[in-house]
């Protein structure tokens, strides 16, 4: 009896990996260094920052 392939737990598998790896990724490619923050737009607004 051939084995069968589980399409439905390996596509499950990949999503699992492309979103907890680019989680863990971001903050590598990002441009500042640090934890990433939350953006106020009053704040934003006050400043006259983009």
């Amino acid at each position: 009896m051939p084995h069968r392939i589980n399409l439905i737990g390996i596509c499950l598998l990949s999503m699992f990996i492309v979103i907890f790896g680019s989680i863990l990724v971001m903050p590598f490619l990002s441009s500042k260094s640090g934890a990433p923050t939350e953006v106020n737009v009053d704040a934003a607004a006050a400043t006259g920052e983009p």
